[in-house]
């Protein structure tokens, strides 16, 4: 971010923000239904938390996407990890 603008970098940090904000009620509810307690022990397969957590798989997409992008998942083809940050984050 250091080669960003000033502009950039605040709309950065807004839609960083803003990405927090939209998924908040989702990791709730997701991490009662067991998506955070299931990727601390080991990477999954998309398909599985869809069954696994009995949720839409659009909606799954989307979250996992949000989650991505605040850096706390990573998806490789189909495999669904929590980064270093994520494993951090879940521990608080």
């Amino acid at each position: 971010m250091d080669s960003f603008t000033p502009i950039q970098q605040a709309w950065s940090k807004i839609c960083h923000q803003t990405d927090g904000l939209a998924i908040g009620s989702s990791v709730a509810v997701l991490a009662k239904a067991g998506l955070f307690s299931a990727l601390v022990t080991r990477p999954h397969k998309f398909s599985d938390l869809v069954l696994r957590l009995n949720v839409p798989e659009g909606y799954l997409a989307l979250v996992l996407r949000l989650l991505s992008m605040q850096g706390l998942v990573c998806r490789r083809n189909q495999n669904i990890s929590l980064t270093d940050a994520g494993y951090i984050w879940v521990a608080h």
